[in-house]
Formats: C-alpha cells, structure tokens, sequence
C-alpha cells in the first residue's frame, strides 16, 4: 500500500484553492474579478487562457491525487511555459525572478524520492 506523499497533497490542495480563487473571479463578471484572473495568469489580453489555467490546474491536481504520471509532466510543462512567458513574452519589469524559484521547489518537491514512488506505484504492481 502506498501512500500519497504530504508534498504532492499540499500542492494538490493548493492547486485546487488557487483554481478555485480564479474560477470565482471569472465566474463574478466584475471588472475586479476579470482583473484578478488576468493578474494571476497572465498580463496580456485573452479571452481564453484564465479558463484554461484553471482546467490545468484542477486537472493536474486531481492527477496529483490520484498519481498519474502524466500530471506531472503536464504541470512541468505549464510551469515551463509560464517561465518562459515571463521571461520572453512580459516586459523584464513585469516578471519576479522569485517566481522561478518557487517553481524548483514544486518540481523538486514533485521528484523527491516518496513522490516518485507515488506517481510509479502503477509499474512497480505490474498494472
């Protein structure tokens, strides 16, 4: 029997609360809350990436939970892609280099020796 690590839980609480916050301020319809949205998940015009911020972030979190690999791939990929749009697509003044190091603290978290068994409990059954 495996058991979920407490890294991968927290993140996945957290993913969960944040895609929550961002749901909440699209769904209101308030200027307010459309510019919370945007804040949080990017600094251009769209229509569409807040919504989709918030699939990824429910979708990798239930992976999370239920330790699928391919979750942690996906989320890697949105974080990478994140990095780079601070780095290449803002305005240098606009992105924290902070926000890169809390990146590699989620990523080591996400490898860390108990996670990596989580997300490979799968294989080592044979299933």
């Amino acid at each position: 029997m495996y058991d979920r690590p407490l890294s991968v839980t927290i993140i996945a609480c957290f993913l969960f609360f944040a895609s929550a916050l961002i749901l909440g301020a699209l769904w209101s319809g308030s200027e307010g809350g459309h510019a919370f949205a945007e804040a949080a998940t990017s600094s251009y015009e769209s229509s569409w990436l807040p919504w989709a911020g918030v699939g990824v972030g429910v979708g990798c979190a239930i992976g999370f939970l239920l330790g699928w690999p391919m979750a942690r791939l996906l989320f890697i990929c949105w974080l990478g892609w994140g990095i780079i749009e601070g780095l290449v697509l803002l305005s240098p003044m606009r992105f924290n280099p902070v926000t890169i190091g809390i990146y590699a603290v989620i990523v080591i978290c996400l490898f860390l020796p108990n996670a990596n068994q989580w997300f490979r409990r799968g294989k080592a059954a044979g299933a």
